[in-house]
């Protein structure tokens, strides 16, 4: 089997989770491209030093992308793919996704089998997942309209149905220390917390007039000359070149 080309990851502030993350990698990988959300400069260097102490043998190249913005969930999915356009699959995760024994080999067995949307579970869904260039060229990138983050698997599932690519799943478990973001977010009191629950509220609306209340739209907008896709992101001009838009370590 193939090393993985491209393993993604995200974070805002959680050096702990990283860590947990990058040493639980247990199967050869070329780039693990690690994107830090966060405009203190601090969080950049905790993040490096923990790179540079890596002691794990199955990692080739970790690129580190410094995002003093925060460029949001979907953003930040579809950066690994863009940023990695000659690769044949991508294995996204959150930075608190710790893989057990043979999960990162069952997915790429899933991939190399034919699989082109790839998860372990239905309970950890796209908090870790594989994908290949088939899929990305059939059904798109990632809707970077929801943002921060809220719906945007939803609407994934929905485009993967309308394009006939089919889920498979390793049925392995993994461990997810998931936080309930959405959920605590709009609930929360404070200021900022609420200011991002608003912008979630934001995206169910936007979700509801993509694919209406019950789901039921046969295309985006209920409009048949929408293309599932959202952008025609042109993979096969830049797959064979080197485009970086952002600076990595």
């Amino acid at each position: 089997m193939k090393k993985i080309p491209v393993l993604g990851t995200q974070t805002l502030n959680s050096t702990t989770n990283v860590k947990t993350l990058i040493e639980s990698i247990d199967y050869p990988v070329e780039v693990l491209s690690l994107i830090v959300n966060n405009e203190n400069f601090d969080v950049l260097l905790d993040i490096k030093k923990i790179c540079d102490e890596n002691s794990n043998q199955f990692i080739d190249k970790i690129d580190i992308s410094f995002h003093p913005t925060n460029l949001g969930c979907p953003p930040s999915w579809n950066y690994h793919f863009k940023q990695y356009p000659y690769a044949d699959f991508f294995i996204k995760a959150d930075d608190d996704i710790e893989f057990s024994s043979g999960n990162l080999k069952a997915m790429v067995e899933l991939i190399e089998s034919g699989g082109n949307m790839v998860f372990n579970s239905k309970k950890t869904k796209y908090a870790c997942f594989g994908i290949t260039k088939h899929t990305l060229k059939t059904v798109g990138l990632f809707d970077e309209n929801f943002w921060p983050c809220n719906y945007e698997d939803d609407d994934y599932e929905i485009r993967l149905r309308l394009a006939g690519v089919a889920e498979s799943y390793t049925n392995k478990p993994i461990i997810h220390r998931s936080s309930g973001t959405s959920l605590n977010l709009s609930k929360s009191k404070d200021k900022h917390d609420y200011k991002l629950g608003e912008f979630i509220k934001k995206t169910e609306e936007y979700f509801y007039i993509k694919w209406g209340v019950g789901r039921d739209y046969q295309s985006p907008f209920n409009n048949p000359s929408n293309k599932i896709t959202n952008i025609d992101y042109r993979f096969d001009y830049r797959e064979n070149k080197v485009l970086r838009c952002n600076f990595t370590i």
